[in-house]
């Protein structure tokens, strides 16, 4: 706002109080008529707002270090009302003590043409914007043929529209993503070819309905094991801990599910425990128990310029261990999903290797590391551990 904006506001919420002294008068407007002592209300708030004009005034003219520029439609011969009824900053300067400048005949002598359109005055510079001389028009000789002028336009206008092509197409990317999130999306292409064709029985849920609430049970099943195995003490003998392991899952379910939906989904976690007895990944774990980095570490990663969420990519390395045997790092991801066979294995491990090559990222990016670093999926029903990526 410039010199010419209003000082402040008076508020007219129709309730107002006014303190003298220590005694306080509240009034109100009461179906549309004010209180008796309104009129005290009302010529205090008018006291209070110029006061604050005045104060605003004040902290606008020296804040400046080195020049302070006031704009606005500065009147003529007018008189200057009185501070206390001034309606904007303005009319506070005009009502200044001291010798004002006659605005008036310095810009009938500055249109003449008999002053400059500036003037040092009063301990302060007055200058009439209006009255500059206005720029040159442009010298068209001096532009290029119009012939030179359309094969640039054109390719400009090109560029232009591949530019905003190209920012339609960011702007309905994400911001933030998964780094499982490929993976993910080429496992439910693999279930949906193997969907069912026709009809379902009546009565029964169709296939997509099944394999969703499927898909919910073994996603809080995964979760839990995943929670045990974080918390597995790998320095106590592995049959006891995984009984102990076992009796926390509905503890750790109550936490997020439903009571309903908890014995499903414990007894469904509970298999998996359950299967790691005696296994190779069990024993493998505990050879690399010295090893092991960290369970369950959190990584970020910058978004793909080309592809996918454009801010950060997301996701959690389940196990990052040291290989005792050659020294490399590597990222084993839990898979609590049923792989029964080979091929099924092989198909997920191609599914997962996206998910792997970020990992790999995300470790050599964190840790500097110039070391080999590989990505492993440990399939915990078939006992098997699956070489997906190295890096």
């Amino acid at each position: 706002d410039g010199a010419g904006g209003g000082g402040g506001g008076e508020a007219q919420d129709g309730r107002s109080d006014d303190r003298r002294g220590a005694r306080a008068v509240w009034e109100i407007f009461l179906l549309g008529a004010p209180g008796l002592d309104f009129d005290l209300v009302e010529e205090r708030r008018r006291r209070v707002s110029a006061a604050e004009a005045v104060r605003a005034l004040y902290v606008a003219v020296t804040r400046p270090r080195e020049r302070l520029v006031l704009a606005g439609s500065w009147p003529g011969h007018r008189d200057a009302p009185p501070p206390d009824r001034a309606k904007s900053l303005l009319d506070l300067l005009e009502s200044r003590e001291g010798k004002r400048t006659d605005l008036e005949a310095f810009f009938d002598a500055a249109r003449e043409g008999r002053e400059g359109t500036s003037r040092d005055e009063g301990g302060a510079r007055w200058f009439f914007p209006a009255l500059e001389a206005p720029a040159p028009p442009v010298r068209t000789d001096a532009l290029p043929p119009s012939g030179d002028l359309l094969p640039r336009a054109r390719r400009a206008a090109k560029e232009l529209a591949r530019a905003r092509e190209s920012a339609r197409e960011r702007m309905v990317r994400p911001y933030q993503g998964t780094a499982s999130e490929r993976s993910h999306e080429v496992l439910r292409e693999l279930l949906a070819d193997a969907a069912p064709e026709g009809e379902t029985e009546p009565g029964e849920l169709d296939f997509a309905a099944r394999s969703q609430a499927l898909r919910e049970i073994a996603l809080a099943a995964g979760t839990a094991v995943h929670h045990a195995l974080e918390r597995f003490d790998l320095a106590a003998l592995p049959e006891r801990e995984l009984e102990r392991q076992r009796g926390l899952l509905a503890a750790h379910l109550a936490t997020f599910l439903p009571p309903g939906r908890v014995e499903e989904v414990r007894a469904d976690a509970d298999r998996v425990l359950a299967g790691l007895a005696g296994s190779k990944i069990l024993a493998r774990l505990r050879e690399i128990a010295p090893r092991v980095l960290g369970r369950e570490v959190p990584v970020l990663l910058p978004g793909d310029e080309n592809e996918g969420p454009v801010g950060v990519r997301v996701g959690t390395l389940d196990l990052l261990y040291e290989d005792p045997a050659d020294g490399s790092l590597v990222v084993a991801d839990y898979k609590t999903d049923s792989a029964p066979t080979p091929a099924d294995i092989e198909e997920r491990a191609r599914a997962y290797a996206p998910q792997g090559a970020t990992y790999l990222a995300a470790v050599r990016r964190a840790l500097g590391e110039s070391r080999a670093v590989r990505f492993e999926l440990w399939f915990l029903a078939a006992d098997r551990i699956e070489l997906v990526a190295t890096g």
